[in-house]
């Protein structure tokens, strides 16, 4: 008959951290320049119009975005819009959105940023296609007499 050997481990360790607020992951799925158009006629400024798509983990509970109109002209943003974000499901929000900028002939483009403002989020970024605007040519007539 053999005789076996008991061990008893006595051995402890313990160990502190800091809690952390989980990371979400916000993305761009879609972000589309649909056009631009004049508001009423020459004076009036143009509006250009987007939509977009994000999405984000469960934990992401206030999903943000900020669309901004760039000139490619001026290379300055002339416009800026906070669209209010439509939840599809749980991790899908839409949005349309205008901003209204300068009518006047040019290039213009489209840049969204999506973040979660209340869990540490990278923000997530993209940009739109390029968009010609050449607004119609208006002539003002001051005065018009005739000549004799």
């Amino acid at each position: 008959m053999s005789t076996g050997f008991t061990n008893v481990l006595t051995d402890t360790d313990s160990t502190t951290g800091n809690s952390i607020t989980p990371v979400c992951d916000v993305s761009i799925s879609d972000f589309t320049f649909v056009g631009m158009a004049e508001q009423s006629d020459w004076t009036s400024p143009m509006v250009a119009t987007f939509t977009g798509t994000i999405t984000a983990e469960k934990s992401c509970d206030s999903v943000t975005a900020k669309v901004q109109l760039y000139s490619n002209e001026t290379s300055n943003f002339v416009g800026t819009s906070d669209p209010t974000l439509t939840k599809v499901d749980d991790y899908t929000y839409t949005f349309t959105t205008t901003i209204d900028g300068p009518n006047e002939y040019g290039n213009f483009s489209g840049y969204l940023t999506a973040w979660d403002s209340d869990n540490a989020a990278d923000k997530a970024n993209a940009a739109s296609t390029t968009q010609l605007f050449a607004p119609p040519c208006y002539l003002q007539v001051v005065s018009f007499s005739k000549l004799s």
